[in-house]
């Protein structure tokens, strides 16, 4: 719920960006902000997701993306990302649905496609809410990386629009709270 972090997510780059290399018209922000520790400490454990896809999570468009950026450097000597490429064209993998996400049916041909990102501490990801990713642990590192990542969909999609803009996060509020 940082402002700073809140401001980045919709800075004018980020959204000029989104317009222009990702045809938005209307950008907007489908779920909270995500962080994301991963370390070999007693706080981490080595724990990662396992290959899984976003879109069951959050039902919106299927034009959705997902930003996500790391505060540290990301590659094979340290803990990073590790994608699938090319098989977010395919859809929805098979899989199932699991109390950490949509994890998918891995095979042989799947982990071909496999590629553990080089990315620079402040470079932005951008990848569709069907790419299949997962966290990468190096379990050699001795250091803890943290990343945030953020939803955003395009409010002009006719496609959600014809779904009436579903949405799988809500909002609740708790209108006898002040009565109690």
């Amino acid at each position: 719920d940082s402002f700073k972090v809140n401001h980045f997510f919709s800075s004018k780059s980020i959204n000029k960006i989104l317009k222009q290399h990702f045809s938005f018209k209307t950008p907007v922000f489908c779920g909270p902000v995500f962080s994301h520790y991963t370390a070999n400490d007693k706080t981490g454990e080595g724990y990662g997701l396992p290959y899984h896809q976003d879109y069951p999570s959050m039902a919106s468009s299927k034009e959705s993306l997902i930003i996500w950026f790391s505060l540290k450097d990301c590659n094979q000597a340290s803990h990073s990302i590790a994608v699938l490429k090319g098989l977010h064209k395919k859809g929805l993998l098979p899989g199932k649905q699991s109390e950490h996400g949509y994890e998918i049916n891995i095979n042989e041909d799947f982990m071909n496609k496999e590629e553990i990102l080089d990315i620079k501490a402040g470079q932005i990801l951008f990848m569709s809410s069907f790419l299949p990713h997962k966290t990468f642990i190096n379990p050699n590192a001795n250091f803890p990386k943290m990343s945030l990542s953020r939803r955003i969909d395009d409010f002009s999609s006719e496609e959600w629009r014809e779904r009436n803009y579903v949405n799988a996060y809500q909002h609740n509020v708790d209108r006898t709270l002040f009565l109690t």
